[in-house]
C-alpha cells in the first residue's frame, strides 16, 4: 500500500504497479502506460509528464485527452486531489468524504478495514449490481462513495467536487467509407495499433493471446503475425473439442503459434475453490464496490500458471471491445429511437439478470439523468451507456483474473485513432457489422487463415427463438426449477464452456446460505430459481449473487 497525507486528505493505492514520485507541486501517481505524442511513457517518466502537465490545471483535461493508453492518475496539489482515468477506467478508483477530508483509492474495502469506515449500503444501487453486474454512472453499493467513471477527471477541494468527461463514446455515424478505401484505412489502423503496443513493452516473454472461435482475438493474432510477431501463446478451454475451442486451435496452427487448452472440469473448479482462490479473487477484484468479479478466464489461467505455461514477463491480449466499436451493439431498434424516453427504455435491457424484466421507474429516471448528462442524441445513447457501462465495468473489468495472478496485459484495439474511425463511421455499414466481415474478407485476414469459419458461421444467429426456448422461457421459475433438477438439462452454450460446473451441484439457496442474511429486495429477485442446483443456472448471474452474499453481507479474507 502506499498512503499518501502531506494534507489531512489521503490516497490509498493497494494494486500493484504504481509508481509515485514528490514534486514541488505536490504528489503524482500513475498506474500503466501511455504514449504522448509519439513516444511512450511509464513508471517515473509518466510521473515527471504528469507532474510537468499538471502545472497548468486549464490545460489539463487536454493533456489526458491526449493521452494513448490506459493508465489512471492521482494528484495531490495544494490542499487538493485531483483523479483521472482512460478511456475505459482500465484501473478502477473511487473517493469519498471522510472525516472532514478526501480520500481517493483503488481498493475500497481494504481502505474500510484501514480506516474504520463504516458505510452505509445504498439498496437501490445494490438492486443495480445482482441484476447488471454493474452500479451506473459515479455510484458504488454504498452511499457517499462515487467511482471515477471512465474518461473522467474528477477534482477535489474543501468539500467541493468537479468533474470532467475529456471523452464521450458518441456515434457520430456520418461517415460512409469507401469500401476499398476504408478497408485499407482500418488495415493499417490495426498495424499501427499492434505496433504501438509491441513498443509498449519491447521486454516482453510471450504475448498470451486468450484465442476463441470470435472476430476480435482472431484479428489480434493475425495483426500479431503480419507484424512478424513470433513469441505469441494462445489457448482456449471448455469441454473437449468445443466448437469454440477447435476453431482456436486451428488458427494458431495456421501460424505456428503454441496453443493450449484447459478442459474446465468439476476437479478443476473443486480445486480452486478448496485453496479459497475463487474467494481471494471475488474479494481482489471488489476493487470499487461498482463492478462484478468476471470468471470465464479464472480458472484457465490458473491452470495455465500451474503448470508453468504462463511466466513472469507475459502479457495477456484479449480482443476487448473491437465487436463494440465495429458495431455489434448496434440495431435498427436502437437506430429508430427519436425520444430520450425511447432511449432509456431500451438500456434497460442490460438490468436483466435474475427473470426481471419489470420497469423500474426509479432506475429510468436515473438513466434521463445520465443521458442528459452526456449530451449525446436519443439514438446515440445506448452505445454510449454500453460504452461507459458495460464496456468499462463488466468486459474491461475481466482483467482483474490477469491481474490477481501476476500478469500484465493490454488491449491494443481502444487504440485512440482506431476508436475514432469506428466512432465516426455511418450507421449503414456498422449495422450488423457489414463493414466489418467486408474487410475480414477483403483484405485484413492473412492467406493461411482461408478456410477457417468463425463461430458465429458455424452456428449463425437465429431470425426468432426456438419453441424449446420459447416453452421454457413460459414455464414458471419455480416449476422449472424441478425439472430441470430433475432432468439434469443446463443450456448448451455453458455446457460448451464448461462453466456450469463452478460452484458445483448443490442449490442455489445453499451457496448463498444463510439465504436470509440477504436484504428481501434482493432476495425476492433470487427467491424463484433458490431450489435450482448453481450448475443448473446462468454462471454470471450466481456469480453476481455469490459476490454480493459474501463480500457485502458477509465476508471473505477478513
Amino acid at each position: 500500500m502506499r498512503t499518501v497525507s502531506a494534507t489531512k486528505n489521503r490516497i490509498l493505492l493497494y494494486g500493484l504497479d504504481w509508481f509515485t514520485e514528490q514534486h514541488d507541486a505536490g504528489m503524482v501517481c500513475v498506474k500503466g502506460n501511455v504514449r504522448y505524442r509519439d513516444a511512450v511513457y511509464e513508471g517515473a517518466a509518466f510521473c515527471r509528464l504528469v507532474a510537468s502537465a499538471a502545472a497548468d490545471a486549464g490545460a489539463f483535461g487536454e493533456f489526458v485527452r491526449e493521452l494513448n493508453g490506459c493508465f489512471a492518475i492521482v494528484l495531490q496539489r495544494d490542499g487538493a486531489l485531483c483523479a483521472a482515468t482512460d478511456r475505459l477506467r482500465s484501473f478502477p478508483l473511487c473517493r469519498t468524504r471522510f472525516r472532514d477530508a478526501w480520500l481517493v483509492t483503488d481498493d475500497l474495502l481494504r481502505a474500510m478495514e484501514d480506516t474504520g469506515m463504516q458505510p452505509e449500503i445504498d439498496s437501490g444501487a445494490m438492486e443495480q449490481f445482482l441484476l447488471s453486474g454493474f452500479v451506473i454512472g459515479q455510484r458504488t453499493v454504498f452511499r457517499d462513495i462515487f467511482a471515477v467513471q471512465a474518461a473522467e477527471i474528477v477534482r477535489l477541494r474543501d468539500a467541493e467536487t468537479e468533474s470532467e468527461r475529456y471523452f464521450l463514446y458518441d456515434p457520430k455515424m456520418n461517415v460512409t467509407p469507401d469500401p476499398a478505401e476504408g478497408v485499407r484505412t482500418a488495415d493499417t489502423l490495426f498495424a499501427q495499433a499492434i505496433r504501438r503496443m509491441t513498443e509498449s513493452a519491447p521486454d516482453v516473454r510471450n504475448w498470451i493471446v486468450p484465442l476463441s472461435g470470435g472476430h476480435d482475438s482472431r484479428l489480434i493474432v493475425n495483426y500479431l503475425y503480419k507484424a512478424g510477431i513470433r513469441n505469441v501463446v494462445c489457448y482456449s478451454y471448455g469441454v473437449p473439442e468445443n466448437p469454440q475451442s477447435r476453431l482456436s486451435r486451428e488458427v494458431a496452427e495456421a501460424f505456428g503459434y503454441e496453443w493450449h487448452f484447459v478442459e474446465y472440469t468439476r476437479g478443476l473448479f473443486d480445486a480452486i475453490r478448496e485453496q479459497g482462490l475463487l474467494d481471494r479473487y471475488f474479494r481482489f477484484a471488489s476493487c470499487c464496490a461498482s463492478s462484478m468479479p468476471h470468471t470465464q478466464d479464472f480458472a484457465a489461467v490458473y491452470e495455465l500458471g500451474r503448470r508453468g505455461i504462463l511466466q513472469r514477463g507475459d502479457l495477456f491480449v484479449p480482443g476487448h471491445t473491437l465487436d463494440f466499436l465495429a458495431g455489434s451493439h448496434l440495431t435498427p431498434q436502437v437506430c429508430a429511437i427519436q425520444t430520450p424516453t425511447q432511449a432509456a427504455e431500451a438500456v434497460q435491457r442490460h438490468f436483466s439478470n435474475w427473470g426481471s424484466r419489470r420497469p423500474d421507474r426509479a432506475l429510468q429516471r436515473e438513466i434521463g439523468r445520465i443521458l442528459n448528462d452526456t449530451g449525446v442524441s436519443s439514438n446515440g445513447f445506448p452505445e454510449c451507456f454500453d460504452w461507459q457501462e458495460r464496456q468499462a465495468k463488466f468486459i474491461m473489468h475481466s482483467l482483474r483474473v490477469y491481474e490477481f495472478f501476476g500478469y500484465g496485459w493490454r488491449t491494443p484495439w481502444w487504440d485512440n485513432d482506431l476508436t475514432a474511425f469506428w466512432q465516426d463511421m455511418d450507421v449503414s455499414a456498422k449495422l450488423n457489422r457489414s463493414f466489418f466481415f467486408y474487410g475480414e474478407k477483403h483484405g485484413w485476414l492473412d492467406a493461411k487463415l482461408e478456410g477457417i469459419p468463425f463461430e458465429n458461421e458455424l452456428c449463425p444467429p437465429r431470425a426468432s427463438k426456438p419453441l424449446s426456448r420459447r416453452i421454457i422461457e413460459a414455464v414458471p421459475p419455480s416449476v422449472l426449477s424441478r425439472l430441470l433438477r430433475a432432468t439434469g438439462y443446463t443450456r448448451k452454450f455453458r455446457i460448451n464452456e464448461g462453466l456450469h460446473d463452478l460452484y458445483g451441484d448443490i442449490p442455489i439457496e445453499r451457496l448463498l446460505a444463510p439465504f436470509s442474511v440477504l436484504p428481501g429486495y434482493l432476495r425476492r429477485h433470487i427467491a424463484p430459481y433458490r431450489k435450482r442446483l448453481a450448475s443448473q443456472y446462468d454462471y454470471h448471474q450466481v456469480t453476481l449473487a455469490y459476490a454480493i452474499r459474501r463480500l457485502f453481507f458477509g465476508s471473505v479474507g477478513r
